[in-house]
Protein backbone atom coordinates (compact mmCIF):
# COMPACT_ATOMS: atom_id res chain seq x y z
CA UNK A 1 0.00 0.00 0.00
CA UNK A 2 3.07 2.40 0.77
CA UNK A 3 4.53 1.86 -2.77
CA UNK A 4 1.32 2.38 -4.54
CA UNK A 5 0.52 5.63 -2.29
CA UNK A 6 4.15 6.73 -3.48
CA UNK A 7 3.06 6.19 -7.01
CA UNK A 8 0.26 7.81 -7.14
CA UNK A 9 1.75 10.77 -5.06
CA UNK A 10 4.61 10.67 -8.05
CA UNK A 11 1.66 10.93 -10.99
CA UNK A 12 0.33 13.60 -9.18
CA UNK A 13 2.87 15.88 -8.52
CA UNK A 14 4.07 15.20 -11.89
CA UNK A 15 1.42 16.93 -13.08
CA UNK A 16 2.13 20.50 -14.24
CA UNK A 17 -1.47 21.27 -13.79
CA UNK A 18 -3.05 22.10 -10.20
CA UNK A 19 -4.98 18.32 -9.20
CA UNK A 20 -7.14 19.08 -6.17
CA UNK A 21 -9.18 16.49 -4.27
CA UNK A 22 -12.06 17.11 -1.67
CA UNK A 23 -13.69 15.21 0.33
CA UNK A 24 -17.66 15.06 0.34
CA UNK A 25 -18.02 17.74 2.49
CA UNK A 26 -15.70 19.73 -0.22
CA UNK A 27 -12.28 19.86 2.62
CA UNK A 28 -8.87 19.37 0.53
CA UNK A 29 -7.61 16.22 0.72
CA UNK A 30 -4.90 16.13 -2.06
CA UNK A 31 -3.00 19.73 -3.01
CA UNK A 32 -0.38 19.20 -5.41
CA UNK A 33 2.99 20.83 -6.03
CA UNK A 34 1.24 22.73 -9.30
CA UNK A 35 -1.24 23.09 -7.10
CA UNK A 36 1.16 25.07 -4.27
CA UNK A 37 2.64 26.77 -6.60
CA UNK A 38 0.32 28.26 -8.40
CA UNK A 39 -2.16 29.38 -5.55
CA UNK A 40 0.62 29.61 -2.55
CA UNK A 41 -0.37 27.51 -0.38
CA UNK A 42 1.68 25.01 1.73
CA UNK A 43 0.39 21.62 2.47
CA UNK A 44 -0.16 22.33 6.05
CA UNK A 45 -1.93 25.44 5.51
CA UNK A 46 -4.40 24.43 2.98
CA UNK A 47 -5.15 20.44 3.86
CA UNK A 48 -8.59 19.62 5.63
CA UNK A 49 -9.63 23.64 4.87
CA UNK A 50 -12.67 23.42 3.06
CA UNK A 51 -12.52 24.15 -0.79
CA UNK A 52 -13.69 27.70 -1.02
CA UNK A 53 -10.87 29.79 -0.18
CA UNK A 54 -9.54 28.92 -3.41
CA UNK A 55 -12.66 29.83 -5.45
CA UNK A 56 -13.50 34.04 -5.98
CA UNK A 57 -16.96 33.05 -4.87
CA UNK A 58 -17.59 30.52 -2.34
CA UNK A 59 -20.98 29.73 -3.58
CA UNK A 60 -19.75 28.59 -7.05
CA UNK A 61 -16.88 26.40 -5.27
CA UNK A 62 -20.45 24.36 -3.88
CA UNK A 63 -22.24 24.85 -7.33
CA UNK A 64 -19.32 23.19 -8.70
CA UNK A 65 -19.28 20.18 -6.23
CA UNK A 66 -23.17 19.22 -6.32
CA UNK A 67 -22.93 19.29 -10.59
CA UNK A 68 -20.14 17.00 -10.28
CA UNK A 69 -22.13 14.36 -7.98
CA UNK A 70 -24.95 14.93 -9.85
CA UNK A 71 -23.77 14.54 -13.00
CA UNK A 72 -20.12 12.58 -12.56
CA UNK A 73 -17.74 15.22 -13.80
CA UNK A 74 -17.86 18.60 -14.37
CA UNK A 75 -16.22 21.20 -16.88
CA UNK A 76 -16.15 24.86 -17.10
CA UNK A 77 -14.54 28.00 -16.42
CA UNK A 78 -14.53 29.31 -13.09
CA UNK A 79 -12.98 31.96 -11.41
CA UNK A 80 -10.00 30.94 -8.76
CA UNK A 81 -8.21 33.05 -5.85
CA UNK A 82 -4.83 32.43 -4.67
CA UNK A 83 -3.43 33.32 -1.12
CA UNK A 84 -2.20 36.55 -1.50
CA UNK A 85 -5.97 37.57 -2.89
CA UNK A 86 -5.17 38.00 -6.57
CA UNK A 87 -8.32 36.32 -8.28
CA UNK A 88 -7.75 34.60 -12.10
CA UNK A 89 -9.49 32.33 -14.13
CA UNK A 90 -8.87 28.77 -14.85
CA UNK A 91 -10.99 26.15 -16.98
CA UNK A 92 -11.69 23.29 -14.09
CA UNK A 93 -12.17 19.41 -15.03
CA UNK A 94 -13.84 17.73 -12.34
CA UNK A 95 -14.77 14.42 -11.59
CA UNK A 96 -16.11 11.70 -8.69
CA UNK A 97 -13.65 9.68 -6.32
CA UNK A 98 -15.24 6.48 -5.59
CA UNK A 99 -13.61 3.41 -3.29
CA UNK A 100 -13.27 -0.22 -4.41
CA UNK A 101 -17.11 -0.55 -3.38
CA UNK A 102 -18.15 2.51 -5.44
CA UNK A 103 -19.11 4.44 -2.55
CA UNK A 104 -18.57 8.40 -3.22
CA UNK A 105 -15.39 9.14 -1.72
CA UNK A 106 -15.19 12.92 -3.00
CA UNK A 107 -14.04 14.66 -6.29
CA UNK A 108 -10.86 15.67 -7.67
CA UNK A 109 -10.35 18.48 -10.07
CA UNK A 110 -7.24 19.33 -12.02
CA UNK A 111 -7.36 23.33 -13.71
CA UNK A 112 -5.75 24.79 -16.31
CA UNK A 113 -4.64 29.14 -15.97
CA UNK A 114 -6.60 30.49 -18.95
CA UNK A 115 -5.64 33.91 -18.11
CA UNK A 116 -4.15 34.44 -21.96
CA UNK A 117 -6.59 33.36 -23.34
CA UNK A 118 -9.52 35.50 -21.55
CA UNK A 119 -7.23 38.49 -22.53
CA UNK A 120 -6.39 37.54 -25.64
CA UNK A 121 -10.72 37.27 -26.11
CA UNK A 122 -11.25 40.61 -24.31
CA UNK A 123 -8.75 42.22 -27.21
CA UNK A 124 -10.26 40.17 -29.77
CA UNK A 125 -13.77 41.75 -28.50
CA UNK A 126 -12.10 44.92 -28.18
CA UNK A 127 -10.55 44.43 -32.33
CA UNK A 128 -13.93 44.07 -33.65
CA UNK A 129 -16.25 46.41 -31.46
CA UNK A 130 -13.80 48.94 -33.02
CA UNK A 131 -13.65 47.27 -36.22
CA UNK A 132 -17.58 47.32 -36.65
CA UNK A 133 -17.08 51.21 -35.67
CA UNK A 134 -14.60 52.04 -38.30
CA UNK A 135 -16.38 50.30 -40.59
CA UNK A 136 -19.08 53.02 -40.00
CA UNK A 137 -17.37 55.92 -39.48
CA UNK A 138 -14.38 56.20 -41.60
CA UNK A 139 -14.97 54.39 -44.69
CA UNK A 140 -12.71 57.25 -45.87
CA UNK A 141 -10.17 55.35 -43.85
CA UNK A 142 -10.57 52.26 -44.67
CA UNK A 143 -6.90 50.88 -45.93
CA UNK A 144 -5.38 52.75 -42.82
CA UNK A 145 -7.96 50.90 -40.88
CA UNK A 146 -7.09 47.46 -42.44
CA UNK A 147 -3.81 47.96 -42.07
CA UNK A 148 -4.14 48.21 -38.07
CA UNK A 149 -6.40 45.45 -38.06
CA UNK A 150 -3.66 43.26 -40.04
CA UNK A 151 -1.02 43.99 -37.08
CA UNK A 152 -3.59 43.15 -34.31
CA UNK A 153 -4.69 40.39 -35.89
CA UNK A 154 -1.45 38.59 -36.48
CA UNK A 155 -0.28 39.93 -32.92
CA UNK A 156 -3.43 37.88 -31.04
CA UNK A 157 -1.78 34.80 -29.47
CA UNK A 158 -4.91 32.29 -30.05
CA UNK A 159 -5.74 30.88 -33.87
CA UNK A 160 -8.23 33.51 -35.61
CA UNK A 161 -9.82 32.91 -38.93
CA UNK A 162 -12.58 33.74 -40.88
CA UNK A 163 -14.55 31.04 -43.48
CA UNK A 164 -17.45 31.18 -45.72
CA UNK A 165 -21.04 28.77 -44.48
CA UNK A 166 -19.24 26.17 -47.42
CA UNK A 167 -16.12 25.80 -45.39
CA UNK A 168 -13.45 27.95 -47.54
CA UNK A 169 -10.78 30.02 -46.28
CA UNK A 170 -11.23 33.74 -46.02
CA UNK A 171 -8.17 34.96 -43.54
CA UNK A 172 -6.14 33.63 -41.05
CA UNK A 173 -3.56 34.68 -38.68
CA UNK A 174 -0.33 33.92 -38.47
CA UNK A 175 -0.70 32.18 -34.70
CA UNK A 176 -3.58 29.58 -36.61
CA UNK A 177 -0.95 28.97 -39.09
CA UNK A 178 1.53 27.76 -36.84
CA UNK A 179 -1.32 26.02 -34.67
CA UNK A 180 -2.10 23.48 -37.95
CA UNK A 181 1.29 23.26 -38.67
CA UNK A 182 1.28 25.03 -42.79
CA UNK A 183 3.65 26.56 -44.33
CA UNK A 184 2.19 29.60 -45.09
CA UNK A 185 -0.40 31.72 -44.87
CA UNK A 186 -1.67 30.84 -48.30
CA UNK A 187 -1.46 27.20 -47.70
CA UNK A 188 -4.07 27.41 -44.84
CA UNK A 189 -6.10 29.39 -47.20
CA UNK A 190 -6.45 27.14 -49.94
CA UNK A 191 -7.92 24.60 -47.68
CA UNK A 192 -11.48 23.80 -47.22
CA UNK A 193 -11.95 23.88 -43.01
CA UNK A 194 -14.59 20.50 -43.71
CA UNK A 195 -10.83 18.65 -44.85
CA UNK A 196 -9.10 19.45 -40.97
CA UNK A 197 -11.59 17.29 -39.04
CA UNK A 198 -10.46 13.98 -38.22
CA UNK A 199 -14.37 13.02 -37.96
CA UNK A 200 -16.53 14.67 -40.58
CA UNK A 201 -19.50 14.07 -37.88
CA UNK A 202 -18.43 16.54 -36.27
CA UNK A 203 -17.96 19.77 -38.75
CA UNK A 204 -21.89 18.66 -39.69
CA UNK A 205 -22.22 18.92 -35.83
CA UNK A 206 -20.38 22.31 -35.77
CA UNK A 207 -22.21 23.65 -38.72
CA UNK A 208 -25.86 22.71 -37.70
CA UNK A 209 -25.07 24.47 -34.15
CA UNK A 210 -23.79 27.43 -36.13
CA UNK A 211 -26.88 27.53 -38.51
CA UNK A 212 -29.51 27.08 -35.53
CA UNK A 213 -27.70 29.75 -32.88
CA UNK A 214 -25.61 31.59 -35.02
CA UNK A 215 -22.96 31.23 -32.94
CA UNK A 216 -20.48 28.37 -31.62
CA UNK A 217 -18.71 28.21 -28.22
CA UNK A 218 -16.28 26.30 -26.86
CA UNK A 219 -16.64 23.16 -29.43
CA UNK A 220 -13.88 21.01 -28.25
CA UNK A 221 -12.65 19.24 -31.35
CA UNK A 222 -10.03 16.91 -32.70
CA UNK A 223 -8.30 18.89 -36.00
CA UNK A 224 -5.55 17.44 -38.25
CA UNK A 225 -2.18 19.43 -38.85
CA UNK A 226 -0.41 19.66 -42.15
CA UNK A 227 1.77 16.87 -41.27
CA UNK A 228 -1.02 14.65 -40.08
CA UNK A 229 -0.77 14.79 -36.11
CA UNK A 230 -3.91 15.23 -34.31
CA UNK A 231 -4.54 17.84 -32.00
CA UNK A 232 -7.61 18.74 -29.78
CA UNK A 233 -8.48 22.44 -30.26
CA UNK A 234 -11.14 24.93 -28.31
CA UNK A 235 -13.09 26.41 -31.04
CA UNK A 236 -15.26 29.41 -30.42
CA UNK A 237 -17.11 31.47 -33.59
CA UNK A 238 -20.08 33.46 -34.56
CA UNK A 239 -21.98 33.93 -37.90
CA UNK A 240 -21.19 37.64 -39.62
CA UNK A 241 -24.30 38.38 -41.12
CA UNK A 242 -25.34 41.50 -43.66
CA UNK A 243 -27.88 44.11 -43.14
CA UNK A 244 -30.47 41.24 -45.00
CA UNK A 245 -29.67 39.17 -42.32
CA UNK A 246 -27.84 36.39 -44.41
CA UNK A 247 -24.46 35.14 -43.13
CA UNK A 248 -21.38 36.95 -45.25
CA UNK A 249 -19.08 34.64 -42.95
CA UNK A 250 -18.04 32.81 -40.03
CA UNK A 251 -15.20 34.34 -37.75
CA UNK A 252 -13.48 32.68 -34.36
CA UNK A 253 -10.80 31.77 -32.53
CA UNK A 254 -9.00 28.62 -31.72
CA UNK A 255 -6.88 27.01 -29.09
CA UNK A 256 -4.59 24.41 -28.79
CA UNK A 257 -5.90 21.93 -25.66
CA UNK A 258 -4.42 18.98 -26.21
CA UNK A 259 -2.02 19.73 -23.14
CA UNK A 260 -4.87 19.39 -21.30
CA UNK A 261 -6.75 16.69 -22.70
CA UNK A 262 -3.64 14.79 -22.48
CA UNK A 263 -3.73 15.85 -19.01
CA UNK A 264 -7.04 14.69 -18.37
CA UNK A 265 -6.59 11.40 -20.11
CA UNK A 266 -3.60 11.06 -17.89
CA UNK A 267 -6.04 11.56 -14.23
CA UNK A 268 -8.26 9.02 -15.99
CA UNK A 269 -5.88 6.41 -16.19
CA UNK A 270 -4.47 7.15 -12.92
CA UNK A 271 -7.87 6.80 -11.36
CA UNK A 272 -8.26 3.35 -13.28
CA UNK A 273 -4.87 2.31 -11.75
CA UNK A 274 -6.07 3.52 -8.24
CA UNK A 275 -9.37 1.65 -8.87
CA UNK A 276 -7.62 -1.39 -9.41
CA UNK A 277 -5.22 -1.13 -6.75
CA UNK A 278 -8.10 -0.44 -4.61
CA UNK A 279 -9.46 -3.63 -5.69
CA UNK A 280 -5.81 -5.91 -5.06
CA UNK A 281 -5.67 -4.64 -1.63
CA UNK A 282 -9.01 -5.31 -0.70
CA UNK A 283 -8.14 -9.34 -0.14
CA UNK A 284 -5.30 -8.47 1.98
CA UNK A 285 -7.26 -5.89 4.22
CA UNK A 286 -9.67 -8.39 4.99
CA UNK A 287 -6.75 -10.47 6.05
CA UNK A 288 -5.43 -8.39 8.36
CA UNK A 289 -8.73 -7.28 9.98
CA UNK A 290 -9.30 -11.27 10.80
CA UNK A 291 -5.62 -11.15 12.45
CA UNK A 292 -6.57 -8.25 14.34
CA UNK A 293 -9.90 -9.81 15.42
CA UNK A 294 -7.59 -12.92 16.30
CA UNK A 295 -5.60 -11.00 18.45
CA UNK A 296 -8.15 -8.79 19.98
CA UNK A 297 -10.14 -11.63 21.01
CA UNK A 298 -7.09 -13.47 22.35
CA UNK A 299 -6.02 -10.84 24.64
CA UNK A 300 -6.56 -12.18 28.44
CA UNK A 301 -7.47 -8.80 29.50
CA UNK A 302 -11.19 -6.99 28.71
CA UNK A 303 -10.57 -4.45 26.14
CA UNK A 304 -13.13 -1.87 24.44
CA UNK A 305 -14.05 1.10 22.56
CA UNK A 306 -16.90 3.49 23.25
CA UNK A 307 -18.00 7.10 22.80
CA UNK A 308 -17.67 9.77 24.10
CA UNK A 309 -21.22 9.42 25.27
CA UNK A 310 -20.53 6.02 26.34
CA UNK A 311 -22.34 3.93 23.24
CA UNK A 312 -20.08 0.73 23.11
CA UNK A 313 -18.60 0.03 19.95
CA UNK A 314 -16.53 -2.90 20.56
CA UNK A 315 -15.42 -5.72 22.89
CA UNK A 316 -13.22 -8.12 22.93
CA UNK A 317 -14.01 -12.13 24.19
CA UNK A 318 -12.79 -11.29 27.30
CA UNK A 319 -14.87 -8.46 28.07
CA UNK A 320 -18.17 -10.13 27.09
CA UNK A 321 -16.83 -12.75 29.67
CA UNK A 322 -16.14 -10.32 32.03
CA UNK A 323 -19.47 -8.71 31.84
CA UNK A 324 -21.63 -11.82 32.60
CA UNK A 325 -23.50 -10.98 29.03
CA UNK A 326 -24.26 -14.19 26.95
CA UNK A 327 -22.72 -12.45 23.46
CA UNK A 328 -20.86 -9.68 22.15
CA UNK A 329 -24.20 -8.28 20.42
CA UNK A 330 -25.71 -8.00 23.29
CA UNK A 331 -23.50 -5.76 24.70
CA UNK A 332 -22.93 -3.50 21.44
CA UNK A 333 -26.37 -2.24 22.38
CA UNK A 334 -25.85 -1.13 25.59
CA UNK A 335 -23.76 2.09 27.41
CA UNK A 336 -21.19 1.87 29.71
CA UNK A 337 -23.09 4.04 32.06
CA UNK A 338 -25.23 1.28 32.49
CA UNK A 339 -22.73 -0.65 34.42
CA UNK A 340 -21.65 1.65 37.03
CA UNK A 341 -23.10 0.96 40.54
CA UNK A 342 -22.89 4.51 41.76
CA UNK A 343 -23.35 6.79 39.01
CA UNK A 344 -21.01 9.85 40.32
CA UNK A 345 -18.20 6.97 39.48
CA UNK A 346 -19.19 7.42 36.10
CA UNK A 347 -18.96 11.41 36.27
CA UNK A 348 -15.45 11.28 37.71
CA UNK A 349 -14.29 8.98 34.82
CA UNK A 350 -15.57 11.41 32.36
CA UNK A 351 -13.97 14.41 33.76
CA UNK A 352 -10.93 13.03 34.34
CA UNK A 353 -11.12 11.87 30.65
CA UNK A 354 -12.04 15.24 28.80
CA UNK A 355 -9.19 17.00 31.45
CA UNK A 356 -6.29 14.65 30.71
CA UNK A 357 -7.82 12.68 27.72
CA UNK A 358 -6.19 9.06 29.81
CA UNK A 359 -7.62 7.26 33.27
CA UNK A 360 -4.80 4.80 34.45
CA UNK A 361 -5.69 1.85 36.89
CA UNK A 362 -9.23 3.94 37.75
CA UNK A 363 -10.75 1.43 40.46
CA UNK A 364 -14.75 1.30 40.39
CA UNK A 365 -17.34 -1.22 41.34
CA UNK A 366 -19.27 -2.28 38.42
CA UNK A 367 -22.46 -4.09 38.30
CA UNK A 368 -22.47 -7.13 35.59
CA UNK A 369 -25.18 -8.39 33.77
CA UNK A 370 -26.69 -10.87 36.16
CA UNK A 371 -26.46 -7.91 38.94
CA UNK A 372 -23.33 -9.20 40.99
CA UNK A 373 -20.92 -6.35 41.72
CA UNK A 374 -17.32 -6.38 41.18
CA UNK A 375 -14.42 -4.73 41.60
CA UNK A 376 -12.61 -3.65 38.21
CA UNK A 377 -9.44 -1.47 36.95
CA UNK A 378 -10.00 0.42 34.05
CA UNK A 379 -7.12 2.07 32.01
CA UNK A 380 -8.37 3.83 29.07
CA UNK A 381 -7.39 6.93 26.51
CA UNK A 382 -9.29 9.33 24.00
CA UNK A 383 -8.68 8.53 20.46
CA UNK A 384 -8.34 11.94 18.58
CA UNK A 385 -9.02 12.90 15.02
CA UNK A 386 -6.42 15.69 13.37
CA UNK A 387 -8.46 18.51 14.35
CA UNK A 388 -8.30 17.39 17.90
CA UNK A 389 -11.82 16.15 18.09
CA UNK A 390 -12.25 12.76 19.89
CA UNK A 391 -13.20 10.22 17.94
CA UNK A 392 -13.81 7.17 20.31
CA UNK A 393 -12.51 6.13 23.65
CA UNK A 394 -10.25 2.64 24.57
CA UNK A 395 -9.32 1.11 27.06
CA UNK A 396 -8.97 -2.18 29.21
CA UNK A 397 -10.46 -3.59 32.28
CA UNK A 398 -9.10 -6.01 34.68
CA UNK A 399 -10.93 -7.83 37.33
Amino acid sequence: MRASQEYARNIIDSSLDPIIAVDKERRVIEFNKAAQETFGYRPEEILGRRADVLYADAQESLDIHRTTIEQDRCMQEVMNRRKNGEVFPVFLSASLLRDAQGELVGVMGISRDITERKQAEAELRKYQERLEELVKERTAELWESEERYRTLFDGVPVGLYRSTPAGQSVDVNLALVQMLGYLSREDLLAINWASIYLDPEERVRWKALMEREGVVRDFEVRNRRYDGTVIWVNDTARAVRDEHGQVVYYEGSMEDITERKRAEEELRKYQEHLEELVEERTAELRESEERYRTLFDGVPVGLYRTTPEGQILDVNRAFVQMSGCPDRETLLGLNAASFYVDPEDRVRWQALMEREGVVRDFEVQHRVYDGTIVWNSDTARAVMDEQGQVLYYEGSLED
